[in-house]
């Protein structure tokens, strides 16, 4: 059966990314085929912030006599704000008296609205039972225009920074969900008359002056790392062997029978990839300075620089390879080049989230990937002072004699092969039940350039905080999609401990606050 009418909300601009204090605008459309009597329509503007997760307990069942597993789950859910208006019936009839009802004749109408949001913090409260003192809001890693202050009960309100619309949901009982709807409703009398409805979500983003967010993966677990900051080191590593060939034929002569039919032809070299956060991208903050804050439409050659660490020389490489136990006077070989093949990079945002349990969940997003054919010769690798636990622990016994404690020696990747523009649907934040943070990942594969080539890949995980565009208002009217090709989503275990992070002492200068350098 047809209904007798049509119901819905038009935005003004249906595609806008709201910003706090944006008015929202739009109308309420409504065509009746066939008279409807109606109290009056409503419009009203809210956030929530929603979560939920379950776990499978084992209880003995007394009936049956045996142990059986059941789920058990819980939501927990936040009103951030609401906000409501009467578009009917019109303020004309209004300034004369509510009436029970009013008759629609057959005909199109509209009833425009207009609804704002919040332009700073609000008061966040519990929708169901839930212990504040849990609250993602309550560390002191938060930062925030306004540091957040928790009830005094389970029910208190806590007061936050509106967090930006998000949606990871797994299931009907497992979710992390913040949105943002304009609802138009249409109360009508009787009991056998429903009432009318219409709802629209909205995308919203805080401005970077009201972002709140959590600086936990950012902080030193030692306390203090370099510069008197409470921050890690402004670099992050990864490591991984490529063995290097080389024919039989060309191996030291003079040399026993059996000494040179058992001296190896290949050896694997620890390879170590850097990626260090270049200082002018480095910040103030209370808690010290770090270049770890990263935004959407970054040039990521603008913010990182690649370095590839070797343990040995190519005349150390050579001489391993060849067989001349250590001394420099041996015949020479050429050596296999190294190919710079692919470089990846993607950004990973793990959900932490409340329910039955805290949880949490990994996401990878590809930004972009490319290929290459950049070939470097072992030789191009500058010596420098560089100490790396990792790299040292990947140097075999038997060519201890090959490498120089406290020395290593460093490509660093041309700029041109890292610009990659940064996208992300979502940025670091943090909400009464829900926290984002982020992960920058690279990956490099290398290979030999023999006839028969080894090849090798780096994956480098470094921490980050990731936010809104430097300038305010980049993004304020409509949202589009990235340039870059759709993004590559996959579902990762949620990470364990990370590894350690070698860096040394970044220059001293004189670093902007961080407003400062946001309105740049």
């Amino acid at each position: 059966m047809a209904r007798s009418y049509q119901f819905q909300i038009q935005l003004e601009n249906p595609n806008r990314q709201f910003h706090p204090g944006d008015t929202v605008r739009g109308n309420v459309a409504l065509e009746v085929h066939k008279s409807m009597t109606v109290r009056d329509i409503t419009v009203s503007l809210s956030g929530q912030c929603k979560s939920a997760n379950y776990k499978y307990v084992t209880q003995y069942n007394a009936f049956t006599k045996r142990y059986e597993q059941r789920k058990v789950s819980n939501s927990i859910g936040f009103n951030l704000f609401g906000f409501s208006t009467k578009v009917f019936p019109p303020p004309n009839l209004q300034q004369h008296g509510q009436a029970e009802e009013y008759t629609l004749a057959e005909g199109k109408y509209n009833y425009p609205f207009e609804l704002a949001f919040p332009n700073g913090t609000v008061e966040a409260k519990a929708m169901s039972h839930f212990d504040v003192s849990s609250s993602y809001v309550g560390n002191s890693f938060l930062y925030g225009p306004n540091l957040p202050r928790r009830g005094t009960q389970n029910m208190g309100p806590v007061t936050v920074s509106l967090p930006p619309s998000f949606n990871m949901t797994q299931a009907s009982d497992d979710y992390a969900i913040v949105q943002y709807n304009v609802d138009a409703r249409a109360d009508r009398k009787g009991w056998f008359k429903s009432d009318v409805f219409d709802r629209q979500q909205l995308r919203f983003s805080p401005r970077l002056d009201s972002v709140m967010f959590s600086f936990g993966p950012l902080m030193s677990s030692q306390g203090v790392s370099t510069n008197n900051s409470s921050f890690i080191a402004n670099n992050s590593t990864g490591n991984a062997r490529l063995k290097f060939d080389i024919e039989k034929s060309k191996r030291s002569e003079g040399r026993s029978f059996l000494r040179r039919v058992f001296t190896s032809r290949s050896v694997k070299i620890p390879l170590e990839l850097m990626v260090e956060f270049k200082q002018s991208n480095t910040v103030a903050y209370p808690q010290g300075t770090t270049g770890r804050v990263l935004h959407q439409g970054d040039n990521l050659a603008d913010i990182v620089s690649l370095k590839l660490f070797t343990a040995f020389s190519s005349e150390a490489l050579q001489r391993m390879l060849i067989g001349g136990d250590g001394k420099k006077n041996v015949p020479s070989a050429p050596l296999s080049n190294l190919k710079v093949k692919k470089i990846a990079v993607s950004l990973v945002h793990l959900v932490y989230y409340q329910g039955i349990e805290p949880k949490v969940q990994a996401r990878e997003n590809l930004v972009g990937k490319q290929s290459f054919q950049n070939e470097f010769e072992i030789s191009d690798f500058e010596e420098v002072e560089y100490w790396s636990q990792d790299l040292v622990r990947k140097v075999k016994q038997d060519y201890s004699v090959y490498f120089e404690t406290g020395k290593a020696f460093m490509l660093e990747i041309p700029p041109e092969m890292t610009s990659f523009i940064l996208h992300s649907d979502f940025q670091s934040f943090a909400a009464p039940n829900i926290s984002v943070d982020y992960q920058l990942r690279i990956s490099m594969s290398v290979s030999t350039t023999d006839e028969s080539p080894n090849s090798a890949e780096l994956v480098c995980t470094a921490p980050i905080v990731f936010l809104p565009n430097r300038v305010d208002g980049a993004s304020s009217i409509e949202y589009h999609p990235p340039p870059n090709p759709p993004l590559e989503t996959s579902i990762l275990q949620p990470p364990g401990a990370a590894g350690p992070d070698q860096g040394g002492e970044a220059k001293e200068e004189e670093l902007p606050a961080y407003s400062e350098v946001g309105r740049a």
